[in-house]
């Protein structure tokens, strides 16, 4: 799949009630579900996931996570309310097809911009 066809898709998710959660207790909706599908990214479910254990991430409710392509590689990073950056990973190589993704944390539930507020 094109990056195109990627946001197209990600873009029609909604907010629907199944939720599924990850090895590492990550709970996340069936949107993030299809983009870690079509992305090949469970790998930033983990990661996130793994983050919520940490005390500078777990006490934050209402968190913003991106991934970001920079002129070296990759970022991951999650904004707080206030706009702080409280978590940051740095990747030298990944397949990741899109340039830039934007997921929301809150409720303990991640999910794609489309489903937040639910």
């Amino acid at each position: 799949m094109t990056p195109d066809e990627i946001r197209q898709r990600l873009g029609a998710h909604r907010a629907t009630p199944e939720r599924y959660t990850n090895h590492v207790g990550l709970v996340y909706t069936e949107g993030v579900r299809d983009m870690a599908d079509m992305c090949k990214a469970n790998w930033l479910l983990d990661a996130i996931g793994c983050f919520q254990k940490r005390r500078p991430v777990k006490k934050v409710n209402v968190q913003e996570w991106f991934v970001k392509r920079c002129t070296d590689g990759w970022a991951v990073y999650m904004l707080d309310e206030e706009g702080d950056t409280r978590a940051f990973l740095e990747l030298k190589h990944t397949d990741f097809p899109l340039p830039i993704l934007a997921l929301v944390f809150e409720h303990k539930v991640l999910r794609l911009k489309t489903e937040a507020g639910t």
